[in-house]
C-alpha cells in the first residue's frame, strides 16, 4: 500500500539500449506513468552506468541515480539516497544488499520452457556447457529475488503460475496485474506505403514468437483471399529468421 509522501526506488534497467526491445520499453512506459499517477510521491530513478541519454518523466517528483557498471552493480543502491520501498522490474536483486521493501516485477520466463529455448540460441549446434552456465546462473537468480522480494507482481496468469511451477513462490505472494497500453490510435496519422489490407507483426524473428505459423496460416488465407498482405516487422538473424526467409520463397509468398 503506498502511503502519503513516499520515497519509491525504481530501479529503471534496461534503459539507454542501442536497440530497444519490448523490455526496456515497456518498464520505461510503466515507470512514467507510476510518477504521472503518484504525483505526492517522490520518485528515485536508478539506471546502470552513465545512459548517453537521461530519461525523462513528467513532473518534477523525480530524480535521476546512476549505480555504475559492473556484475554486482545492484549492490551499489546500499551508498545510494534512500527509498522506502524498492520497485525491481526485473527479478534480480542485489546479491549482498538487502533493501527495506522489495517489490519484484516478472513479466516472463520464457527461457524455461524447452519450446522457446531453441529460437533463443539455447539449444541446436551452438549449444555449449557455458550457455548451461548462464542458464543455471539466470534461474538462480531469479529463484533468490523471488525469494527475498516481498511482494511479486506477475504481467500475467501464465506467468505467475511459472513463478510458483519454477520457483515454488507461494501464491499468496503474487499478485496478477496486467501491462497497460497507450492509445496510439489518438496519435495522428502518417503516410505509409504499406498495402491498403494487410496483417501485421511486429517482434524479433525468434522461434518461441511462432512466426512460422503465421506465415504457415497466412499462406492458406491467401489462397482464398488474394488481396491481402502480410507485414514482418522485427529483427532477425541466424537460420530460424533465414529459414523464414526461405518459407516465403518457397511458398510464393
Amino acid at each position: 500500500m503506498f502511503f502519503l509522501n513516499m520515497k519509491i526506488g525504481v530501479v529503471l534497467h534496461p534503459y539507454g539500449e542501442r536497440e530497444p526491445a519490448g523490455l526496456g520499453r515497456a518498464i520505461f512506459e510503466l515507470t512514467k506513468a507510476m510518477i504521472a499517477a503518484g504525483p505526492q510521491h517522490e520518485f528515485l530513478i536508478f539506471v546502470k552506468g552513465i545512459p548517453e541519454r537521461k530519461p525523462e518523466f513528467p513532473g518534477t517528483n523525480w530524480r535521476v541515480h546512476t549505480l555504475g557498471r559492473g556484475w554486482m552493480w545492484l549492490d551499489n543502491l546500499r551508498n545510494a539516497p534512500a527509498a522506502d520501498i524498492y520497485i525491481f522490474n526485473t527479478p534480480v536483486l542485489p546479491i549482498w544488499w538487502h533493501p527495506p521493501k522489495a517489490v519484484v516485477i516478472a513479466l516472463d520466463f520464457a527461457y524455461l520452457h524447452p519450446h522457446t529455448q531453441k529460437g533463443a540460441g539455447v539449444n541446436g549446434p551452438i549449444h555449449s556447457l557455458l550457455q548451461r552456465l548462464r542458464l543455471f546462473l539466470l534461474k538462480s537468480r531469479h529463484r533468490s529475488a523471488l525469494r527475498r522480494a516481498d511482494k511479486v507482481i506477475a504481467i500475467s496468469k501464465e506467468t505467475r503460475r511459472d513463478a510458483i511451477k519454477f520457483f515454488r513462490i507461494p501464491g499468496s505472494k503474487i499478485e496478477t496485474v496486467h501491462l497497460g497500453f497507450n492509445r496510439i490510435c489518438s496519435l495522428p496519422e502518417e503516410p505509409t506505403d504499406a498495402p491498403e489490407k494487410f496483417f501485421l507483426f511486429v517482434g524479433a524473428l525468434k522461434e518461441r514468437k511462432n512466426i512460422a505459423n503465421i506465415i504457415q496460416a497466412f499462406s492458406a488465407f491467401h489462397r482464398r483471399h488474394s488481396g491481402y498482405h502480410l507485414l514482418l516487422v522485427g529483427k532477425g538473424e541466424g537460420e530460424y529468421a533465414a529459414g523464414l526467409r526461405r518459407a516465403v520463397q518457397k511458398q510464393g509468398l
